[in-house]
């Protein structure tokens, strides 16, 4: 039985040769047509499986419970398409030729890569890294000048942030601005609910076109090339909605985003268009797809915001043409996004700089190169005690400051100046919306928690800037004398930090600097209790 087994199978085996064999030759003397090839081609495609991590998009040859790059748990998925042999489509390097007669900065246009070696000194970097600069200088700030020709940027936000309010904006100021044609392609809009959004914030404009589809290949090689001239701007909104056609796998998946991207960014490239992504974000604020598509695009930029404020915030997480973790503040308008000059009024109330207030303190932070105030409130309530002397559980809630650090500070001020905080119910809240995770806020908090919990109301015009240690030591950083400056431009006399900020030695010696026409009066404390006893002593 087992001989007549292996003898059956070596025949099977023999007359598939043999068919395949003569398959080869007929399909190389073209005597196949061509229906009956691409089924043959299709029933012998070889389905391939893949597995990729849903957070960070890291592949993986096998399913497993924990990814080994995030470490997070049951976010591996399998991913299953069909691969063709050798066919030029699968890959994702796809070769985007000009229309007949079309130059990029006086030169023919040519793929950016290259076989041959070149000194980097011989590089002309002028007309390749030029910026188109935009209607907002608070966009500007962010991006370092402006756009960068033949730059990818990644723009992503929660739903309802306002990112198309933004593109749009942006997309008609780099029309105006460069005096050639724009291309905004959605694949989640009708070209109605686009130009009904485009009147209503009064942008005309003649030289941007809408496009509505998905499949990325007839967008670029037929849609685009239509104009006969590249593009300044390719916007595509979004990113998660974008196809290829050899690409099998669903819409919004992985390996689609991943090719799409790839596509996008070497059409960029080689053609020095700018291409702007829209990006979704997931329920943790992370955007949604694989961690490579940051790493891809050039720039990420961040939308953030609250339902209940008008101000936008635009900070920039990755930016190779510029700095990095700058901000942008805008305010939410009938006429779209507008700039705001003095975002310290924001996030402070007026009351800081005229009455003293009980439970509320000032602090400077630095938002990339910007120094911002910010006005951080706490309130500390009496311990509750039910029948028999019964207390319950403390709470303790964090709104813009990290949770965790805020019972560090708890802790620092309970040891070292022996205040009972460890039965109180404590809530800590950052005026506006702003998040504060810089840790020279540290010294503001627990100002706040020990003028909360004492009754003793913060002297007004009186700002804090200091870190806060486990040994009840405050330290300095960077950027002191940007941080008062600002502070006098809103008009504060009086500055807490720490003494190693300062060229002041004595102990807890006050010294007073002239900043324009403001006088800061500062005063220099090396521990926390020497902060306490400021805030006694001397009434702040």
């Amino acid at each position: 039985d087992v001989l007549g087994y292996l003898s059956l199978l070596s025949i099977f085996w023999t007359k598939s040769y043999s068919y395949f064999n003569q398959y080869n030759v007929m399909k190389n003397k073209n005597l196949l047509s061509s229906t009956f090839r691409s089924k043959v081609e299709i029933l012998m495609a070889k389905a391939v499986e893949s597995y990729y991590c849903e957070k960070c998009g890291l592949e993986h040859i096998k399913w497993v419970g924990r990814c080994t790059s995030c470490l997070e748990w049951n976010s591996i998925k399998s991913i299953r398409y069909s691969k063709i042999g050798n066919n030029k489509k699968n890959s994702a390097i796809t070769e985007f030729f000009p229309p007949q007669g079309v130059t990029l900065n006086g030169k023919e246009s040519s793929w950016v890569s290259t076989s041959d070696l070149i000194q980097i000194s011989d590089v002309d970097i002028d007309s390749q890294v030029s910026r188109i600069e935009l209607f907002s200088r608070e966009l500007n700030r962010v991006l370092g000048g402006g756009l960068v020709r033949g730059s990818v940027v990644l723009l992503a936000g929660e739903p309802g942030i306002g990112k198309s309010t933004l593109i749009l904006q942006l997309a008609a100021s780099v029309a105006h601005q460069t005096r050639s044609k724009v291309v905004y392609v959605s694949g989640e809009e009708t070209a109605q609910q686009i130009a009904s959004r485009a009147r209503r914030l009064s942008i005309e404009c003649n030289d941007m076109y809408l496009l509505c589809g998905n499949q990325l290949d007839h967008i670029i090689q037929e849609q685009i090339a239509k104009l006969g001239a590249y593009p300044s701007l390719v916007v595509i909104d979004s990113i998660q909605t974008m196809q290829l056609e050899e690409c099998t796998n669903a819409v919004g998946t992985v390996t689609q985003i991943r090719e799409c991207t790839s596509r996008l960014v070497q059409y960029a490239k080689s053609t020095g268009t700018v291409v702007l992504l829209v990006g979704h974000v997931t329920k943790s604020g992370d955007v949604a797809g694989p961690r490579v598509l940051e790493h891809m695009v050039d720039t990420v930029l961040y939308v953030e915001g609250i339902e209940r404020a008008d101000f936008r915030l635009v900070r920039s997480m990755k930016n190779r043409f510029g700095s990095v973790s700058e901000v942008g503040v805008f305010t939410m308008t009938a006429q779209g996004l507008l700039d705001v000059s003095n975002p310290s009024e924001l996030f402070m109330s007026s009351q800081v700089l005229s009455d003293g207030l009980e439970g509320s303190a000032v602090t400077i932070i630095m938002e990339g190169t910007r120094p911002i105030l910010a006005e951080i409130q706490c309130l500390v309530s009496s311990k509750k005690q039910y029948g028999d002397g019964i207390t319950s559980a403390p709470r303790r809630t964090a709104d813009g400051f990290p949770f965790q650090r805020l019972l560090v500070i708890c802790a620092v001020i309970e040891k070292r100046l022996r205040l009972p905080l460890w039965n109180r119910d404590i809530f800590l809240n950052v005026v506006g919306g702003l998040k504060v995770f810089e840790p020279l806020s540290d010294l503001a908090v627990a100002i706040t928690l020990i003028s909360s919990l004492t009754n003793i109301p913060v002297k007004a015009s009186t700002a804090f800037i200091g870190e806060l240690g486990l040994g009840g030591e405050i330290r300095g950083g960077r950027n002191t004398e940007a941080r008062i400056a600002e502070a006098a431009k809103q008009g504060f006399t009086r500055i807490v930090l720490a003494k190693s900020s300062t060229q002041s030695h004595s102990n807890r010696e006050s010294t007073e600097r002239r900043y324009g026409t403001v006088t800061i009066q500062q005063f220099p404390c090396s521990t926390l209790r020497e902060v306490f006893s400021v805030l006694t002593e001397r009434g702040s």
